[in-house]
């Protein structure tokens, strides 16, 4: 803007009166400022009187004629996923010169400016439409009637608006596509290796006869080596006994000492039968070689 909205009362200020009172300067409002002018202007749109000029603090020449305005912004769409360039053409007039003044508002532009933005993102928003026409026709619309800026005295209006889809060149255009798909792919990865950690997790946690059989079932031309392996491994030592063992405690408690040497003999000469060098080394970690021997005498 070339001419400040508000423009300082130079000079005496009986020769201003008398200009505005002779209409020599129609397309501007003179007004005066003091403390409480803010309380004034929103309440009253009086004349001022030379006594209130001559007392103000401040003086003021205020523009009323209907001034034009024209700039660009972006605009993204969501709908459609791209991106515009909306020019817009609207009007701004002075409808309070009072507040004008009062707020020292030389230039109005950049609060205009910022209202329509505001405007046309949310009307865009609630559009729900990919067509450029009809959000072209809606945001027309919604600058076409005049908006109230009562806080800062200033309303603006009778405006177009023009969508202009922001040029990408190719190149680029072709970067984005692969960065989108490089995403989605990235994506898809992470969610297939967390299912594959659950998976490979919850097999552990069901011991070994589960991994036993996911092994057998993935190499079955392995299945004599996998057995093999996994005779191997020593058993978990377990604090607390089995159920049989239980048992089998609870009955050698109750029994008398020839039971329990009948229980010893026939112990031995089971494993005495069954041969070989397991059974002898576990005959001799009982203690049980010695009863062997005695049967193996005996006529």
């Amino acid at each position: 803007m070339t001419t400040p909205l508000i423009e300082p009362v130079t000079g005496p200020r009986t020769l201003a009166y008398l200009a505005h009172k002779l209409g020599r300067h129609r397309d501007r409002a003179l007004v005066t400022v003091t403390d409480d002018s803010l309380a004034q202007a929103h309440s009253t749109r009086r004349s001022v009187s030379l006594a209130q000029l001559v007392q103000a603090e401040e003086a003021y020449w205020v523009r009323l004629t209907k001034q034009g305005e024209s700039f660009t912004i972006p605009v993204w769409d969501g709908t459609a996923r791209r991106l515009w360039q909306a020019q817009i053409t609207v009007s701004w007039w002075a409808d309070n010169p009072h507040l004008v003044a009062a707020r020292h508002l030389f230039d109005c532009v950049p609060l205009v400016r910022r209202e329509i933005e505001t405007l046309v993102h949310a009307t865009l928003t609630n559009a729900y439409t990919a067509d450029r026409e009809t959000l072209e026709d809606k945001l027309t619309a919604s600058l076409s009637t005049p908006v109230h800026l009562r806080d800062i005295g200033i309303t603006y209006g009778h405006g177009t608006l023009l969508l202009i889809e922001d040029a990408v060149p190719e190149e680029r255009r072709a970067q984005l596509h692969d960065a989108q798909w490089e995403v989605a792919v990235t994506e898809q990865n992470h969610q297939v290796q967390h299912a594959r950690l659950t998976f490979y997790r919850d097999l552990v946690e069901q011991g070994p006869t589960a991994l036993l059989a996911f092994w057998l079932m993935h190499r079955p031309d392995d299945v004599p080596r996998i057995i093999e392996a996994v005779q191997k491994i020593a058993p978990v030592p377990t604090a607390v006994p089995e159920h049989d063992e239980q048992h089998l405690l609870a009955l050698f408690e109750d029994m008398t000492d020839f039971e329990r040497q009948q229980v010893r003999k026939y112990t031995a000469l089971g494993l005495a039968r069954a041969g070989g060098e397991p059974g002898r080394a576990l005959i001799e970690e009982l203690g049980l070689i010695e009863t062997v021997l005695h049967q193996k005498d005996a006529p």
